[in-house]
């Protein structure tokens, strides 16, 4: 599995993909060890860091810490253009 495809089978773990919140985030965490919960840590860490656990930090892997450093960094991005603020 690449690189791209990672990240969008972690974005469909991470997103409600149906309903009245269908394209927003989940309000919960997806489950421990999957590659959406280090999607949704790195979005929720920009946008609300209180609902993010720190053992979930701990007990990443490597290939789950890039993919919350990547979450995190396009999270940062959207909110600044949003903002109008530099990132």
């Amino acid at each position: 599995m690449n690189v791209e495809e990672l990240i969008n089978a972690a974005h469909k773990q991470a997103v409600c993909q149906s309903g009245p919140r269908k394209g927003r985030l989940k309000a919960n965490c997806p489950p421990m060890g999957t590659p959406g919960e280090a999607y949704w840590l790195g979005c929720m860490y920009e946008l609300n860091p209180f609902k993010v656990s720190i053992a979930r930090l701990i007990f990443m892997t490597p290939e789950h810490r890039e993919l919350f450093d990547a979450a995190a960094a396009s999270t940062k991005a959207v909110r600044a253009k949003r903002h109008k603020v530099a990132a």
